[in-house]
């Protein structure tokens, strides 16, 4: 298998993150960077800043996953608002173990509530159009992390393997050296 198959196609980095560079000579590399010290520690920078991005992204996509079942609970609330008609009686729940007797008189039109103190009217139809949109809105960002995450494992992947051959390739060099000395 070549390496080019093992490699997360770039339609999986929508957010233009770099690839990781997997250099085929380590001699090279090393000389580029000056010492096997300095090439090590540039390893070390853009494995940090990968991993930096990669949990960004993972706490983003778990924020993301967290708002799904309250964007569900609001879409059954409307189904079962536009379900049973006028005067709808249900309880609500305050806090654990309390719960509260309302009831809904005109159920034509609900609150959404958008956030910075701003709640909008709209028609229940409206209303339901409006979460299923922001949940498949949700959906797709989930998948967009996810897709992010994966060529950034790639990334990560390949800076460790190179901080590895980096090491083994100084090894060998010192080796080398004292069967030289010898």
């Amino acid at each position: 298998m070549e390496l080019t198959e093992l490699i997360v196609p770039d339609n999986y980095n929508t957010r233009g993150i770099p690839r990781a560079v997997f250099f085929e000579n380590v001699a090279t590399f090393v000389a580029n960077c000056g010492d096997v010290s300095h090439s090590i520690l540039d390893l070390e920078n853009k494995l940090a800043q990968y991993n930096l991005m990669f949990q960004s992204l993972d706490n983003q996509r778990n924020t993301l996953r967290n708002s799904l079942p309250s964007l569900h609970n609001t879409l059954e609330s409307l189904e079962f608002v536009q379900e049973k008609g006028e005067d709808v009686i249900f309880y609500h729940q305050l806090v654990d173990g309390i719960y509260v007797k309302a009831r809904i008189n005109n159920n034509k039109k609900v609150g959404i509530f958008l956030g910075s103190n701003v709640m909008v009217d709209y028609t229940v139809e409206e209303a339901k159009n409006l979460i299923q949109e922001n949940i498949r809105n949700v959906e797709k960002q989930i998948k967009d992390c996810e897709l992010n995450l994966e060529f950034l494992k790639e990334q990560i992947t390949i800076i460790e393997v190179s901080v590895s051959r980096v090491f083994n390739y100084d090894v060998q060099q010192r080796k080398l050296n004292q069967t030289k000395e010898k």
